[in-house]
């Protein structure tokens, strides 16, 4: 009787897919396991050293770095309220403006004027809210968030963006009558108080509300360079004005910004870690064509991504993916701490090779570099402005009109102004009504101080003009079909 022989295991198929599976498994969890170590290491790394540089750096902090104030001192809220006092601005006022871009040059037909007018004396109680609203302060006020909790920032302030807006709005207005009216005093006090207003949101630290302080900051540049068009402001004014403006100059809403985006993706990575995302709400967040504007990842590969994250499998990526965005926001806020300041090319490459492939900051970061480049813009015309304040001071002082950075440096300005986007001293160009101060603006080349759309020409530089007295308070125009301002020498 013969023994059978015995079929070595190795050769027994469902053994070997049993031991592939085992390894696959070991392997898969090993994986996992120092993914997760690594995650842990590069995390608690970050976050020691924001802890040790800048202990109210989390979500949750920034109640402690900026107290709330009562009601009556909170800028924001006055604000809110003074809109709520003079009720609804007509749509037809805001035409009154549109189509005049950064340019200043608005030139007013009859009907306009009457428009802005009616619109003031339905209005009666702004000019004396004006003084009122420089007295207080800024600080972030409460507003529940999407979890029904109420935090005192980064909440959902889309409602109080355009009472903000609106307000900034009827100040230039005010700010355009006396202009005309020749009265430059309170004039100026409208250009600081839009200034004030530029602070409204600032402690509400996302990118959105960043802009619009921004773009309120830059209607202080626009209505500078109307004061002087128009009237002859007396120079303790103009002195005093010229410091606020240098003052704003040297504020950074790009650094606000990057703390708070720091600080609000931060949170939503930890409440994906804690479950308190769900992957269809995650996605929905998604779901707009502009959260990933500039985003090397199409929809569905974030999708796919969010999938991941909320798997089994993938449990230590979480921490790493917050490690690596605690990583993207020092590297570019410790750039920007550094001289000189990087230009607007500089900071869009440091961007795009910080970020590298992490999926999150290819949502939430894409549109930081656009956020400078706003922010540079909005420096280099408050310091353009502050220029043309000096300029006229030493046209009253000499009365002769400055032909050059000589004239008023260091006398009457402090230094020459650094063109952001290429590292040049700011251009001066002397022209036959009085001078141009500019910027070569995104491009990088002088295009000899081309600051104003036309219908034959397009802006390329990026500035402000200074008008000799011989040619201020010239008969406005009617603005052409398009709504550009027209390119005649004319003051604006």
């Amino acid at each position: 009787m013969t023994t059978p022989v015995k079929t070595p295991w190795y050769r027994r198929w469902w053994a070997v897919l049993l031991l592939a599976g085992c390894l696959l498994f070991a392997g898969t969890w090993g994986w996992n396991l120092y993914q997760k170590h690594q995650g842990d290491v590069a995390l608690a790394e970050q976050v020691a050293y924001l802890d040790k540089t800048d202990p109210n750096w989390r979500f949750e902090d920034w109640t402690v770095r900026y107290p709330p104030l009562p009601d009556e001192q909170n800028l924001t809220i006055a604000v809110l309220n003074l809109k709520s006092v003079l009720g609804p601005v007509p749509a037809e006022y805001d035409t009154v403006f549109t189509g005049t871009g950064t340019s200043p040059a608005i030139q007013l037909n009859e009907a306009q004027q009457a428009m802005l007018l009616k619109m003031l004396q339905d209005c009666k109680t702004l000019p004396a809210e004006m003084a009122h609203l420089l007295t207080l302060q800024t600080a972030p006020i409460p507003v529940p968030n999407r979890h029904g909790k109420s935090f005192r920032v980064f909440t959902s302030l889309s409602p109080n963006i355009q009472p903000i807006r609106a307000v900034a709005n009827l100040v230039q207005y005010q700010h355009e009558l006396w202009v005309q009216a020749n009265q430059p005093v309170p004039a100026m006090q409208a250009v600081e108080t839009i200034l004030h207003l530029g602070h409204t949101l600032e402690h509400d630290a996302g990118l959105i509300n960043q802009l619009v302080m921004i773009a309120i900051q830059n209607l202080a540049a626009d209505g500078t360079q109307r004061l002087l068009a128009m009237t002859e402001p007396p120079p303790v004014g103009m002195e005093k004005l010229q410091a606020r403006l240098l003052q704003e100059a040297h504020h950074s809403f790009f650094r606000q910004a990057l703390a708070g985006e720091r600080a609000i993706v931060d949170r939503h990575l930890r409440e994906v870690e804690e479950g308190r995302y769900s992957p269809q709400e995650l996605s929905s967040m998604f779901a707009m064509p502009s959260k990933t504007a500039g985003s090397p990842f199409s929809i569905d590969q974030l999708r796919t991504k969010i999938r991941e994250w909320f798997s089994t499998s993938s449990f230590g990526y979480i921490p790493l993916e917050r490690a690596q965005v605690l990583r993207f926001f020092r590297t570019i806020l410790e750039r920007v701490g550094l001289p000189p300041a990087p230009t607007a090319a500089e900071m869009k490459e440091l961007v795009l090779q910080s970020r590298g492939e992490n999926y999150t900051l290819s949502i939430f970061g894409a549109g930081l570099y656009k956020v400078y480049e706003a922010d540079l813009k909005r420096q280099t015309l408050l310091k353009i402005a502050a220029a043309l304040l000096a300029s006229e001071r030493y046209r009253q002082a000499t009365g002769k009109v400055p032909t050059g950075w000589n004239d008023i440096v260091p006398a009457y300005f402090p230094a020459v102004p650094i063109d952001p986007w290429n590292n040049q001293p700011m251009k001066w160009k002397n022209t036959a009504t009085g001078f141009i101060l500019y910027s070569v603006w995104m491009d990088g080349v002088d295009d000899g101080g081309l600051i104003r759309y036309s219908d034959n020409t397009t802006k390329k530089d990026e500035g402000l003009e200074f008008f000799a007295p011989a040619h201020r308070r010239q008969v406005p125009l009617v603005v052409p079909p398009a709504g550009r301002a027209s390119s005649s020498t004319t003051s604006p």
